[in-house]
């Protein structure tokens, strides 16, 4: 029953993210990405709690990305400017990996959220989708080791999308020659 409740958040997280993908406005998107972390930190930390698979480093690196979808909602505002903020989000996220080490798995959730904060950060969309690849892998590969099927179609419906994004940019990239 427990592991049923926990599934619920994750069902929700994945039926969120769909909706994050076909946002116009950025501020409604982030909004979006917002929640979906929210449901992600949930679904770990359930998960750990009821002891169905080591996920609190993951719930971990879910309340980073909360933090950081909040400074991005803010970022035309004097304090939410500058890069201090990826650096003080990519320590944040090693932190919370380490604070809460269930072993070397835990590399994984740090390495992906210092690739998700470097992706936010880039100017360039298509620079955003590399390092959105090296994102959604290692969180993959994470998922897989920690049982978390959910996480893992999670970030294949964000690998597809970032395929699509690829697919649309070299699409336009034609049409100008």
């Amino acid at each position: 029953m427990n592991g049923t409740i926990a599934d619920l958040f994750g069902f929700l997280a994945i039926a969120t993210t769909l909706s994050v993908f076909i946002q116009k406005n950025q501020t409604t998107l982030i909004i979006m990405k917002v929640i979906v972390n929210m449901l992600w930190a949930v679904y770990f930390f359930l998960r750990s709690y009821w002891g169905i698979a080591a996920s609190y480093s993951a719930c971990a690196i879910q309340v980073v990305a909360v933090l950081r979808g909040v400074v991005a909602l803010n970022s035309g505002k004097k304090w939410a400017a500058g890069k201090k903020w990826l650096w003080g989000f990519i320590l944040l996220g090693w932190v919370g990996s380490i604070a809460t080490w269930q072993g070397p798995v835990c590399w994984l959730s740090a390495i992906s959220s210092m690739c998700a904060t470097i992706m936010l950060w880039c100017k360039s969309a298509q620079h955003a989708r590399c390092w959105g690849i090296v994102t959604y892998v290692t969180w993959g590969i994470y998922a897989c080791l920690t049982c978390s099927y959910l996480a893992l179609v999670s970030s294949v419906v964000a690998m597809i999308s970032i395929a699509v994004g690829f697919i649309q940019y070299q699409k336009a990239s034609t049409k100008k020659l």
